[in-house]
């Protein structure tokens, strides 16, 4: 595999030390950056924790609520007529080290939701997620999609 012939050459190289001081730097800072994304954001922002970096999102137009409406009305009906899990909707916020994500439209089954809590704002990978597109984030929202999916 390749990823077993990086991790190979890594560890045989000269400057393995240099990579890890670097590497471990590295997650120092990014915990820190991560530290103060928690302690400063709040409910009346959109905001993501994006390899590093703070990307805030914009207003959702009509449509995209809409379309999420719909759809979250017609996930949660099911999942609670069968006692399934918990359905949360935009503002919930999934950690998936390094980023964390708020996807439109998350499923969580009952072995994970169960433990959940009424002030909870982190939660855990989810078992199902829904992205509602639009033309100026599509590109932005279906990598993040497929990080979620490939972390899982």
């Amino acid at each position: 595999m390749k990823n077993d012939a990086l991790l190979h050459n890594l560890l045989q190289s000269p400057k393995l030390v240099w990579y890890y001081e670097q590497i471990k730097e590295f997650i120092t800072n990014e915990r820190e950056k991560r530290l103060q994304f928690y302690a400063n954001i709040t409910e009346k922002e959109k905001a993501e924790f994006i390899n590093g970096a703070i990307v805030m999102h914009s207003p959702v137009r009509s449509k995209h609520n809409n379309a999420g409406l719909l759809l979250v009305g017609l996930l949660n009906s099911f999942v609670y007529k069968y006692d399934l899990g918990y359905v949360g909707y935009e503002k919930i916020m999934v950690c998936l080290a390094p980023n964390d994500y708020e996807a439109d439209i998350c499923f969580f089954d009952k072995s994970k939701s169960v433990n959940f809590t009424p002030e909870q704002t982190l939660f855990p990978a989810p078992d199902f997620v829904v992205e509602i597109l639009s033309p100026t984030t599509e590109e932005i929202e279906v990598s993040n999609l497929l990080i979620m999916l490939i972390v899982e």
